[in-house]
């Protein structure tokens, strides 16, 4: 008999495996086995690291998980600036709280932060973080039925957005951009939601005190909250919040009122009369199917025309 066997293995750069039997065994008769067997294995691996520096105080900043690579993406450099809303303000919170702190920093294509550009404010939209509202009116509680207040019933966080995306800090990407906006009743300078001959008498108190008091520093030091106020005993800084909501012959249509402090208003007599106006008509049965804001513009006149050329 005649016997023959050959085996065969051929390996190859990509990673693939042959190997390939025959046996032949031949005698009065014929028989023939073949096995045959492949196994193919590949694997590739790329590892590319890149780094750039210019040499310059300006750091490159990796936006992995932030920023697609070639999105546009808005960064705060500086913090947004708190400011004071009346309950009645329907409009969008001012773009002013963010205007000045935001750049517009342009991702390559490999998820890197360019240099900051200047932003088009048309872009910035808030959503105050408990109801969502982009506007005072829309975030506001209002009173309780209890009526027993805290500092968060008037005080409301608000977050900024650029083209619809939450804004972040530059140098922390997972801190959200927000201010917080200070929101009350016109007219209230003891927290209490309502507008009384309490508030009036507030106001007189504090404008006699100020007019003896004999330096700046006495006059900044006058407190305008009655002692009673458990918001002002808490946070001294409601205070200012306080003055603004009881200056009531500026509203959302005077020019910087939201962030003027207290030491630079003009809070006085006039101020106490509309108050008490007001009051006399919000308790008269003549004017219950009137809304805060008619009465005011009863109060005020001249206040109906400049309302509706600001909030439509």
């Amino acid at each position: 008999g005649t016997e023959t066997e050959t085996a065969t293995d051929t390996g190859t750069g990509t990673g693939t495996e042959t190997e390939t039997a025959t046996e032949t065994e031949t005698g009065t008769g014929t028989e023939t086995e073949t096995a045959t067997e492949t196994e193919t294995e590949t694997g590739t691996g790329t590892e590319t690291e890149t780094g750039t520096g210019t040499g310059t105080e300006t750091e490159t900043t990796k936006a992995t998980g932030v920023v697609a690579p070639g999105s546009v993406y808005a960064v705060a450099t500086a913090s947004a600036v708190d400011g004071y809303y009346f309950s009645h303000d329907s409009r969008p919170f001012d773009k002013g709280h963010v205007e000045n702190t935001i750049s517009v920093v342009i991702a390559d294509e490999d998820g890197f932060l360019g240099d900051p550009q200047p932003i088009d404010v048309s872009h910035i939209t808030f959503k105050e973080v408990n109801s969502g509202a982009d506007n005072p009116e829309g975030a506001f509680k209002g009173p309780n039925a209890e009526k027993t207040y805290t500092l968060e019933d008037f005080r409301y966080e608000v977050e900024v957005y650029y083209d619809g995306k939450l804004l972040t800090y530059q140098d922390d990407m997972d801190k959200a951009v927000s201010f917080y906006a200070y929101i009350g009743v016109k007219g209230d300078a003891n927290f209490d939601m309502s507008v009384d001959s309490t508030d009036a008498s507030s106001v007189l108190g504090y404008f006699s005190k100020r007019s003896v008091a004999k330096t700046d520093e006495e006059r900044a030091n006058v407190r305008l909250a009655p002692s009673s106020c458990a918001i002002v005993n808490q946070a001294p800084e409601f205070d200012d919040f306080a003055a603004f909501l009881v200056d009531v012959d500026l509203d959302v249509y005077s020019e910087g009122n939201q962030d003027t402090p207290k030491s630079e208003r003009e809070i006085n007599a006039s101020d106490a009369s509309y108050i008490l106006s007001y009051y006399a008509k919000r308790s008269s049965g003549v004017y219950a199917d009137y809304t805060n804001n008619e009465i005011w513009n009863e109060v005020i006149k001249g206040r109906d025309e400049q309302m509706k050329a600001i909030l439509g």
